[in-house]
């Protein structure tokens, strides 16, 4: 008996130039699984989706999953990067994808002839980004700079600092929450790099926290143009090479020296660099974020197959689970569903979809947040148009560039060099090398699980898929209590002190509407008289964001031992 549900959705590309109203996500299938399918099953059900898809006139181009190794093995597999599968070549399919690499883009790896692209989905890799820094097992170095949670967590507990300064807060730092994305937007936000950048003793962890930054903005910011998503995407892609090279190289200069066996020396890498799923997802997603990129500028598909380019993502399935469970209230006892039960409530959500997408032409108008109207900017067709002019090979060179800048300080170009490692050629050739000797990917029905987490020397963690999301736009200091029978003395000032005098996203203004006082208090920051929204304060003053549990079991527990 089927214990878990797995869905598609199916994202379609708008063919007009002025999206307006972009197509909303729909249930393609829904069906029970249990944990015992393998790549092979994957591959064979994205086929079967391929080729339906393909008898009515519709061309996938391609599949986005969370970092699950099976669904990651998969994606290599049909991608052939540094994996074979001898009696499945999807490359050699007559729909297949076909571009012209020039011979000297020794960096690029992925193969001129695809049949599918595959991103991992963004939001999963920035969790595991996050979950790895606060990893008890863990141990990161970049050369000599050091990557700790305990740098974090110094500048929560400094007194010098407020909440004002960094917006950071101790449950932000939980190793138990390894699923809670906003905690992820909060340290890398330009307070907290900034903090951390003035600190020597804390370089590493700030260039840690920037490669965490790049790749929201190359995969989840609305606003990155298409230039900018590759040359972000691609610096991570740099670093991280740079980083494994570097650790390579030390540990076998190591290992001589001490006598250390194969397997010591892999632990050694394991400890001081980012997990397996983490690092192949980067090189993926970059790989495919240029061919899809090369795709349109060679006129193989529409220049609005870049638009929106952030939707190409897995968080569709995760929202439609969410919404699926709000249907039923919030302390039912009904934790679980039949396959049924589902597809009932999906098709409710997607009567209501259709509803909003055809608002407009039906003279309705469902009431909107006020926290959901803002607008966000994303690549428009003019900027698209600009594509034919981009130069890729310029990009990828300031890309390696600015990579180079950002392991400057840690020293690793210098112990590279001594091994003549001292171009991107070089090191793309070094890590190619690597992968190619102890990739085993052949065929994942004859591999033992042992084998994935020994492949490549790295290691993995076992994370949660259900990752906790929520809306960019949403203010940090956001909660659902207000206090409107609270009085303001005019008289009466608190006095805060912060190092900034922006304060975006928080609540603090210098006048405001005299009707609206009892919700504000009165204080002086730096010596200036402000007005701080009681919401506002209350996320001040707390060291842990408390939220209400995802598990309705949990809240139903909860709500009984309170009553009681």
């Amino acid at each position: 008996m089927a214990s878990l549900l797995n869905v598609h959705m199916f994202q379609s590309i708008s063919t007009e130039d002025a999206v307006t109203n972009f197509p909303k996500p729909f249930l393609l299938s829904a069906y029970g699984v249990n944990n015992k399918y393998t790549t092979m099953d994957i591959l064979r059900r994205w086929m079967y989706i391929f080729e339906n898809a393909l008898d009515k006139g519709v061309r996938v181009i391609g599949f986005s999953t969370d970092a699950d190794n099976k669904y990651l093995s998969a994606m290599r597999l049909a991608s052939n990067f540094f994996a074979s599968l001898p009696n499945f070549k999807s490359d050699k399919h007559q729909h297949a994808f076909r571009i012209n690499i020039p011979k000297d883009w020794t960096w690029f790896y992925l193969n001129t002839s695809q049949l599918f692209l595959f991103f991992q989905d963004p939001v999963h890799i920035v969790t595991k980004w996050r979950n790895r820094l606060l990893s008890s097992t863990a141990d990161l170095c970049l050369g000599n700079d050091k990557i700790s949670i305990v740098h974090l967590e110094n500048l929560i507990n400094d007194n010098t600092y407020t909440k004002l300064d960094h917006s950071l807060a101790k449950s932000d730092i939980n190793p138990k929450d390894r699923q809670n994305y906003k905690s992820c937007v909060r340290l890398i936000s330009d307070d907290v790099l900034s903090l951390l950048c003035d600190n020597v003793d804390t370089k590493g962890t700030f260039i840690y926290l920037t490669l965490l930054k790049m790749i929201v903005k190359a995969y989840i910011d609305k606003s990155t143009n298409i230039g900018e998503r590759i040359e972000s995407a691609w610096c991570v892609v740099f670093v991280c090479r740079l980083w494994w090279t570097w650790l390579e190289k030390t540990s076998t200069r190591n290992s001589s020296k001490n006598s250390q066996t194969t397997s010591d020396r892999k632990n050694q890498i394991n400890k001081y660099f980012i997990t397996r799923p983490a690092y192949m997802s980067v090189e993926l997603n970059a790989h495919n974020l240029l061919y899809l990129v090369l795709l349109v500028k060679q006129q193989q598909l529409p220049k609005q197959a870049l638009i929106n380019i952030h939707l190409f993502n897995s968080q569709p399935c995760e929202s439609l689970f969410r919404d699926a469970r709000a249907l039923s209230s919030t302390f039912s006892t009904n934790i679980n569903f039949t396959v049924k039960n589902f597809i009932g409530r999906a098709q409710k959500l997607s009567i209501l979809n259709q509803m909003k997408y055809n608002q407009s032409e039906n003279d309705l108008c469902f009431p909107i947040h006020h926290k959901q109207k803002h607008e966000h900017s994303s690549t428009s067709i003019d900027q698209l148009n600009e594509i034919d002019r981009l130069d890729i090979q310029q990009l990828i060179s300031n890309a390696y560039d600015q990579a180079i800048d950002i392991v400057q300080h840690s020293k690793i170009c210098d112990t590279l060099n001594q091994f003549n490692i001292n171009s991107l050629n070089d090191v793309s050739q070094y890590i190619h090398d690597i992968l190619k000797k102890n990739s085993r990917l052949i065929n994942y029905s004859f591999r033992t699980e042992n084998d994935t987490a020994e492949e490549f020397g790295l290691d993995e963690e076992n994370d949660d898929n259900d990752v906790e999301t929520y809306a960019p736009d949403q203010p940090i200091d956001e909660f659902l209590f207000d206090y409107p029978n609270d009085t303001m003395n005019d008289d009466e000032e608190d006095i805060l002190n912060s190092k900034k005098s922006d304060f975006n996203g928080i609540r603090i203004f210098d006048n405001i509407n005299p009707d609206l006082k009892r919700s504000y208090f009165k204080v002086k920051i730096n010596e200036s008289i402000k007005y701080l929204h009681k919401q506002s304060a209350c996320w001040l003053l707390s060291n842990n964001i408390t939220k209400l549990s995802n598990d309705r079991l949990s809240r139903v527990m909860q709500q009984t031992a309170n009553n009681n």
